[in-house]
Formats: C-alpha cells, structure tokens, sequence
C-alpha cells in the first residue's frame, strides 16, 4: 500500500484555507494551498470518501465525495534462526 495519496484541487482565488475530511471527519484543517499529500496511518479495508472543503470569510463550500478503495495487504514476515 501507498504510504501517502496525493490530492490537488481547483481553488477559488478568494479561498482562506481548506479542508480535508476522511469520511466526514477533518483529517486536516488549515491547508493554504490546493495540494495536500495525507500519511495513510491505519486505514481500514474499504471505501473510503473524500472531500475537500474551501473556507472564506463570506462562505464555506464542500466539495462532492470522492471514493477510494483500499486492499491492505499482510507484508510477510521473515522468520529467522540465530545460530
């Protein structure tokens, strides 16, 4: 699995900060640019959706899910002896 996934989004020049929800939960607040690279930290298998939000100080503006599929695959482990 990736260790991070890359977002980037069309910004309105008037736009404060963004943010980013996982599942309807911010996972980061204060984005000043339209890129963010979120760190994948204990992800669960399945559906996940997006969204980025542009905040300003006349209005907030969400924008429609975006869904990702994640697989986690087992790494496998190496078994050793010490002799």
């Amino acid at each position: 699995m990736a260790d991070r996934i890359s977002f980037s989004w069309d910004a309105d020049p008037n736009t404060d900060f963004f943010r980013l929800y996982e599942d309807g939960v911010v996972v980061a607040d204060n984005i000043i640019v339209p890129t963010f690279d979120l760190m994948m930290v204990d992800i669960d298998t399945g559906n996940h959706d997006y969204q980025v939000e542009a905040v300003n100080q006349f209005s907030n503006e969400i924008s429609d899910p975006v869904t990702i599929n994640f697989t986690i695959v087992a790494k496998p482990v190496l078994a050793y002896t010490i002799v």
